[in-house]
């Protein structure tokens, strides 16, 4: 259970087109939600879901505001791509990669409302949320009706405390190892 497959020495099979690497299968728990919003989460490139950007964003200042966070376990570099298919087919993005530098540490949950409430505050013209298709991803729409109220991202990670507490008792009987 604490082995990170790198670890294993078994060869990466790729479970996903869009899961080439154990890289993107660490960013993508939190990732994933990018695809509930107008952000491209980098599907159609060959790093999906450690790129993330949007034709609007200019990846410079999206870096300085993320790393200014000093978000656990991770880093940004700012990146420009252009997929070739998905959100922003052929067009030119601006954005960042994420690069975890602590798997231990990275929270990707957190990191990844942070990334996207980082977006909402500096593109408020330009961010939306796909409502129906992030509730879907999350379970519920309480994550998206609180970002959207302004709540901070540590105050909506701790209402879900006691539901992950929680689960985490249920859970136990079930692991394997």
């Amino acid at each position: 259970r604490e082995m990170w497959y790198d670890e294993t020495s078994l060869p990466w099979i790729i479970p996903s087109p869009n899961m080439p690497t154990l890289n993107t299968a660490t960013a993508y728990p939190g990732q994933v939600f990018l695809e509930g919003t107008n952000i491209s989460e980098g599907r159609g490139t060959t790093k999906p879901f450690e790129i993330f950007g949007a034709p609007w964003i200019d990846g410079y200042k999206l870096v300085k505001k993320l790393n200014e966070l000093n978000l656990a376990g991770i880093k940004f570099r700012e990146a420009w791509f252009s997929p070739i298919f998905s959100k922003y087919k052929r067009e030119l993005c601006g954005g960042a990669q994420l690069h975890v530098i602590d798997r231990k540490q990275y929270r990707p949950f957190e990191s990844s409302l942070h990334i996207i409430k980082t977006v909402m505050n500096m593109y408020p013209s330009h961010f939306k949320f796909h409502n129906e298709y992030l509730d879907k991803i999350m379970g519920t729409s309480k994550v998206r009706e609180s970002l959207e109220k302004g709540i901070d991202v540590k105050d909506i990670i701790k209402s879900y405390k006691g539901e992950l507490d929680n689960f985490l008792v249920l859970r136990k009987p079930y692991l394997l190892y």
